[in-house]
């Protein structure tokens, strides 16, 4: 019998953005889902978003999404974190996203990262 797993996607890592240099290279790529805001928006000349968080900024390949974002607006990625040897990942690894959606609904209220970041931290703690 087939081990149905085997075919099952990978479980998403939730994780700040912030901490995505803690991942040990060996691990990558790994599925996350991760929180920033849209600094710069993918160009002829760069094709890629980047997405920064505090001081920690981020390459996403959303060049499979279809939707139009703007500069300043807070998203959800979920994709997978690898390495790539590019110009257009300084850092050394970039997000291949495989969807995105706005961070915030208009009825719900401002975003309270601080509230955020703590419910990250309480997940990472109790081992999810």
């Amino acid at each position: 019998m087939p081990d149905s797993d085997a075919r099952a996607p990978l479980p998403t890592r939730l994780i700040l953005l912030s901490d995505l240099d803690v991942i040990p290279a060996e691990e990558l790529p790994v599925k996350v889902r991760v929180l920033g805001c849209i600094a710069e928006l993918p160009s002829h000349s760069y094709p890629y978003a980047i997405l920064s968080y505090k001081s920690f900024g981020l390459s996403v390949d959303n060049s499979l999404l279809n939707t139009a974002y703007r500069v300043g607006e807070w998203v959800s990625v979920i994709g997978y974190l690898e390495t790539e040897d590019s110009a257009f990942a300084p850092n050394g690894i970039v997000l291949r996203a495989l969807t995105m959606f706005l961070a915030q609904h208009a009825l719900s209220g401002p975003l309270d990262l601080g509230a955020y970041e703590d419910m990250v931290r309480a997940r990472q703690q109790a081992g999810f």
